[in-house]
């Protein structure tokens, strides 16, 4: 694997990853529609266990009455982590602010406000650095094909089509330059509404080409707006990015960049009361230990529960 490389300046580059390799430990959240089921985010959707339109009925549900994000951030802040990625859209494309773009959020169903202002605002009082996750891929979307680009091992079950998408990016190249404009539109949103934004923590980038992604005008557009913004691997190329992301697993032997190993504290992301299989306090101490020793950073999940509380198996553990 490549060095992570990057359009923006040498100098403002080194900068934020340098700032980034000082931070060693972060709290990471998964947090949306899906916690109402207690299931896994987005994934029942694609593997076609819960159908396209149950899943996307659970945003008339979700409404999370004790969402307190001045309690994560505590928790976080107290435990040593030095920021926060909140889950601001998933693959489901289910959106926790006010976007513009599209009425499938939190503020247009059930939980009828944004619930980002909140988190951003909670995270800059406790003296942490705001981070966003964002999927690439929109499973959602009108405009988002069904079919991959490539012969990857990803194949969407077809109860999770959305209705009327298309197959292919070729059957139709105008839905898809719409669905760009979009995907990068609400980039843009996140990125000029909330402030000084220090993380974007991508994903879904392996159902299409970088090319397809335009991820070099979407690098150019981010450092734009937010020189500082240091964003992961998942944006759609390693030549784009600031620092790598391996999931669930320390290297053996760690790369000679920046990097960040995201890490469940039991074997789900989202929240799921029925998994009890939860790593101890002694075995999360020694990864952060091994990570940082090793000159990367360890991006610590939580899911809260569809109210907004973190359980407490998980804050124990914090």
């Amino acid at each position: 694997m490549p060095a992570p490389t990057s359009s923006s300046t040498d100098t403002a580059k080194e900068a934020r990853i340098a700032s980034f390799r000082d931070d060693h430990f972060g709290m990471f959240i998964h947090w949306g529609p899906y916690s109402t089921r207690g299931i896994e985010a987005s994934w029942p959707l694609f593997r076609g266990t819960v159908p396209w339109a149950e899943y996307e009925a659970m945003a008339d549900v979700f409404d999370p009455q004790g969402y307190d994000p001045v309690q994560w951030a505590t928790l976080a802040k107290d435990a040593g982590a030095r920021y926060m990625v909140l889950t601001t859209k998933h693959h489901d494309g289910y959106a926790l602010w006010n976007t513009q773009l599209s009425d499938y959020s939190s503020v247009h169903r059930k939980a009828g406000r944004d619930l980002v202002t909140p988190y951003v605002e909670a995270c800059r009082a406790a003296g942490l650095k705001v981070g966003f996750y964002f999927s690439l891929c929109d499973w959602h979307h009108p405009d988002y094909p069904f079919e991959l680009s490539n012969d990857r091992r990803h194949r969407r079950a077809e109860s999770s089509y959305t209705p009327g998408s298309p197959r292919t990016i070729a059957e139709d190249p105008a839905r898809w330059e719409r669905y760009l404009a979009f995907m990068h539109g609400q980039v843009r949103e996140l990125l000029t509404n909330f402030g000084q934004i220090d993380l974007l923590w991508f994903d879904g980038h392996w159902e299409h080409t970088p090319e397809e992604w335009k991820t070099a005008e979407l690098e150019a557009m981010i450092h734009e707006l937010q020189p500082g913004c240091v964003i992961n691997n998942r944006i759609g190329s390693d030549e784009y990015a600031d620092y790598v992301t391996p999931e669930q697993h320390v290297p053996v032997t760690p790369p000679d960049y920046a990097w960040e190993t995201c890490l469940t504290i039991n074997e789900t992301w989202a929240y799921n009361g029925a998994d009890r299989a939860y790593k101890s306090s002694i075995e999360l101490i020694a990864s952060l230990a091994e990570i940082t020793s090793k000159g990367g950073n360890l991006l610590l999940n939580v899911g809260p529960t569809p109210e907004g509380t973190i359980p407490p198996e998980f804050a124990s553990r914090w």
